[in-house]
């Protein structure tokens, strides 16, 4: 999509873009990979619920990975396998994820002593698994990393040695956060190492996400030794859960220049925020690509991108640009299609964007816009 010739007009602002284009040439690619793998890939549903793409995604995949009920019950949408794991399950829900769910997964021993007569006389009952923590990790940002000390996730192998594990089916871990090949080899290596003794009374292990599978460069070959092993030695299906690097260079963030504040510095004020509609930007933290205007290390004009909240560290970033900045001028954010509108919010009662669709045969389609209605549905009751 060439940002520079979009006529905004049929865009309104703040608005996410989903480029379906992108998205199946990722889904392609992720299929293509994972079929040479004999990888099983699930749709990490948390970063990307936009349920309404879910049928078109579904020849790619084997189902979604939900990490609650909500989540569980739209993936559904989909049509296919949907497994769940969270770090503890409510005991009032617990029927309804029975029935929804067709692999469910628990964080620790002590859920899975506590429901496993529950699950084991369910007149529909799912395939069990148990979360691991392998201790090992190569994320660098430690908020991000299951695996930092005293992690609540998974259950580490001297804790699990000890445990009767009749009745479980699979093991699963998530270790990974946006890495290649390289990487994910040494973690299944380290897995396979802590956890071989294990394998032989299983069906499945899910490697959870954060993979880079759907890139045309990955190093699949890398791969395909190790996770041949597991099922020609162990009969084991493979799953894994993208999400990230999957979905998240499919989408845009576009906004618009409110104003411009001067002191000492250039700052522009945008009609979106990185506190309510990209939170990531202030919790890795990162700056955000644009590719609208076009951004130069060598550019002459330099401003400072900040949120309209009132929240003083709502800042997106520096930038240097090749021309000035003009009020009601666009700007538009890259890898926007993950953790974005799944984490948008309502501070400072500040509107969701819009989310639009686009493709090359017929442009922009709005599929949902919101305004003051669903504010107040959320904080007026009657």
């Amino acid at each position: 999509m060439n940002w520079e010739n979009i006529g905004f007009s049929q865009l309104p602002s703040p608005c996410y873009v989903i480029d379906c284009d992108i998205l199946k040439e990722r889904l392609e690619t992720l299929k293509k990979n994972c079929d040479y793998l004999n990888l099983k890939p699930l749709l990490a549903m948390k970063g990307f619920p936009l349920a309404i793409l879910y049928k078109e995604m579904a020849p790619y995949l084997y189902g979604i990975s939900a990490s609650g009920l909500f989540e569980a019950h739209l993936g559904g949408h989909m049509g296919k396998e949907v497994h769940i794991h969270a770090p503890a399950y409510r005991p009032e829900e617990m029927q309804e994820v029975l029935t929804r769910c067709d692999h469910i997964v628990f964080n620790s021993i002590g859920q899975w002593m506590q429901y496993r007569d529950v699950v084991a006389t369910a007149p529909r009952s799912p395939s069990v698994g148990l979360r691991v923590n392998p201790e090992y990790s190569e994320i660098v940002v430690s908020k991000y990393d299951p695996c930092r000390p005293y992690s609540r996730f998974g259950v580490t192998k001297d804790l699990l040695i000890q445990q009767d594990l009749s009745g479980l089916d699979g093991l699963h871990l998530h270790v990974m956060c946006d890495q290649d090949a390289e990487t994910f080899a040494r973690v299944i290596s380290h897995f396979v190492e802590d956890f071989e003794d294990f394998l032989p009374q299983l069906s499945w292990i899910n490697f959870g996400g954060g993979q880079r599978l759907a890139d045309t460069d990955c190093q699949i070959n890398l791969l395909k030794a190790l996770l041949s092993k597991l099922i020609t030695e162990f009969g084991l299906d493979l799953y894994i859960e993208p999400c990230e690097p999957l979905t998240a260079e499919c989408g845009y963030l576009v906004s618009t220049v409110l104003d411009i504040v001067k002191n000492e510095r250039e700052t522009v004020i945008l009609d979106t925020s990185a506190t309510c509609h990209m939170p990531d930007v202030l919790e890795m933290p990162y700056q955000p690509d644009i590719v609208l205007p076009v951004s130069s290390n060598v550019g002459n004009y330099r401003y400072i991108f900040a949120g309209v909240s009132c929240l003083a560290g709502d800042i997106i970033g520096e930038y240097k640009l090749k021309t000035p900045l003009q009020i009601g001028e666009k700007v538009v954010f890259s890898e926007m299609g993950a953790y974005t509108f799944a984490r948008e919010n309502y501070f400072n009662g500040i509107n969701y964007p819009s989310i639009a669709l686009y493709d090359h045969r017929q442009g922009f389609h709005i599929v949902k816009q919101f305004g003051y209605d669903q504010y107040e549905s959320m904080y007026w009751f009657s």
